[in-house]
């Protein structure tokens, strides 16, 4: 988040009151600072025709009923750290259907 000029979140895995740590099992939710800065993050496996990346077959799903610009540094924090690719699949960026981490932060810093 420090790319975005943002204080690190808080983070902790959700995992249904079950005692199992495996992602599959739950989501991970961040906050930050903010009342609305709040997201969580489904991780599962998938096809790699559905993440568009024959070497990967992991998908992150960032989602939010909070603040957006929250929920892009957080799509930015796992591309750049995991992934290659984030898919803009709510429309809330500026058009283009995926990007990679830098063409993301761009995007990001046009829209904050």
């Amino acid at each position: 988040m420090a790319a975005f000029a943002l204080p690190a979140p808080g983070i902790w895995l959700d995992n249904n009151d079950t005692f199992s740590s495996a992602l599959a099992d739950g989501f991970i939710v961040i906050e930050g600072q903010e009342d609305n800065d709040r997201c969580w993050v489904s991780i599962s496996r998938c096809a790699t025709d559905v993440t568009g990346d024959e070497e990967c077959s992991l998908l992150a799903d960032v989602k939010t009923r909070g603040s957006w610009l929250f929920a892009r540094g957080v799509a930015y924090a796992f591309c750049k750290a995991w992934g290659r690719i984030v898919f803009n699949d709510a429309g809330e960026l500026d058009g283009e259907e995926r990007y990679s981490a830098e063409p993301l932060k761009e995007a990001i810093h046009r829209l904050a």
